[in-house]
């Protein structure tokens, strides 16, 4: 009776790592490859391989586990859109510079577009394609023009390498408002669409009192019209610096107000210097009755003083659709001498 002699067993696996076969053998006499050994060598496995392979009536079994391949995700962001300036007047082509900083390194810097939004359910319009201003500053300058009031909402867009969704910014809204001059007190500003009828009239100056106007609204609740917003004009013949004009006429030469931060001093980009409201009254402050605004020309040879009645905010009477509330401070900005 013939003994037969143990033959060692070469069981062969290959697994796809990187666009390379890798075969593993498992441990053993070294011997030379079986033809099916050959076949796994010169052929890539498909999911049909056998899992057992037998050979001289003795059976190795191998097990060709699945390799799972882990790719690293990660989420594009860019940062705060913002415009300038934000408000612009109806029927004025007014150029609007929108600025974002992007500082991922992933991003395309070609596709950074600035993007004008359409009513809802509507294709965006590219305005164009920002320019990089370094430091992962981008920028575009762009002259928008709009026939009626309301407000105007643009939107960075940019794509990353490595991935097929483009992120977007935060939307900035550009508001659209009424231009309106008065011959009386000389004086143009913007003022939004409103909710109820408006009416505007002014006086001129005379020997003994200031050229004034008033924005007055209707109130469907009182059925008249209502104060909302009024200007009064006054003169600087001897050239006070508008701190100066403020401590002598709202009788504040301790300077409580402004060392209290009950008004702070600001100027506009138009050039016009403003004491703006900014916190109550402080109980030391023995003076009279204080403006919302006291805001000096340019030139300094004018003030307009501007009063908001307290129980008619412009945040109330504003507030209209699609606007849902105005920063007092763009109707102060607004005011040219």
């Amino acid at each position: 009776m013939k003994t037969l002699r143990p033959v060692a067993i070469i069981a062969g696996a290959a697994v796809l790592v990187g666009g390379v076969w890798l075969y593993a053998e498992s441990e053993g006499t070294t011997t030379p490859p079986t033809q099916l050994q050959q076949s796994l060598r010169q052929e890539p496995p498909t999911s049909t391989l056998p899992h057992s392979i037998s050979v001289a009536n003795q059976t190795s079994t191998t097990s060709i586990q699945p390799v799972m391949m882990a790719f690293a995700t990660s989420t594009h962001t860019v940062g705060m859109a913002t415009a300038t300036p934000t408000l612009i007047t109806v029927g004025t082509s007014s150029p609007v510079t929108v600025t974002i900083s992007i500082t991922d390194p992933s991003l395309i810097p070609s596709s950074v577009n600035l993007l004008q939004l359409g009513a809802t359910g509507t294709q965006p319009t590219i305005l164009g394609v920002m320019q990089g201003a370094g430091n992962g500053t981008y920028t575009f300058r762009q002259a928008l023009n709009a026939p009626t009031a309301g407000e105007i909402q643009l939107q960075v867009s940019a794509a990353f390498q490595g991935s097929l969704k483009r992120v977007l910014s935060n939307v900035v809204t550009v508001s659209v408002w009424n231009l309106f001059s008065d011959a009386n007190t000389q004086l143009t500003f913007a003022f939004p669409p409103m909710n109820a009828s408006t009416t505007i009239f002014s006086t001129p100056s005379s020997g003994t009192s200031a050229a004034t106007l008033d924005v007055e609204v209707f109130d469907p609740v009182l059925l008249h019209f209502v104060p909302m917003l009024g200007f009064t004009v006054d003169t600087n013949p001897t050239g006070l610096t508008l701190q100066q004009w403020f401590e002598q006429n709202i009788d504040d030469a301790s300077g409580s107000l402004l060392a209290s931060g009950a008004f702070e001093q600001q100027q506009f980009p138009n050039g016009a210097t403003a004491m703006l409201s900014n916190n109550p009254v402080p109980a030391q402050y023995q003076g009279g009755p204080v403006s919302e605004a006291y805001i000096m020309s340019p030139s300094g040879n004018r003030i307009v003083i501007v009063d908001i009645p307290q129980d008619s905010a412009l945040y109330e009477d504003f507030a209209v659709s699609p606007l849902a509330s105005v920063d007092e401070q763009q109707v102060f900005e607004s005011i040219a001498f």
